[in-house]
């Protein structure tokens, strides 16, 4: 059986700013408006979305809000 990382283990993996990012194309922002509201170039927000979609393993934002929206399993097994 292969061992996945669970979904808190996956969103600790991002840096403050991807979570940041991730939470913000969730709500429903594109990079532009990200990059009004956090004051950060287009570049630094499109290379972060990036980053967090290479380290989820999602492809797209539908793929991301499944991800974050997934439940987290307890140790014993449970969810």
């Amino acid at each position: 059986m292969v061992d996945t990382p669970g979904i808190t283990t996956l969103l600790e993996s991002l840096s403050v700013t991807e979570r940041e990012i991730a939470g913000l194309l969730i709500a429903g922002m594109n990079t532009s408006e990200i990059t009004k509201r956090l004051s950060l170039r287009y570049h630094e927000v499109a290379e972060a979305s990036k980053s967090l979609r290479q380290k989820l393993g999602v492809s797209n934002v539908d793929e991301l809000r499944q991800v974050a929206t997934r439940p987290t399993c307890r140790t014993d097994g449970g969810c």
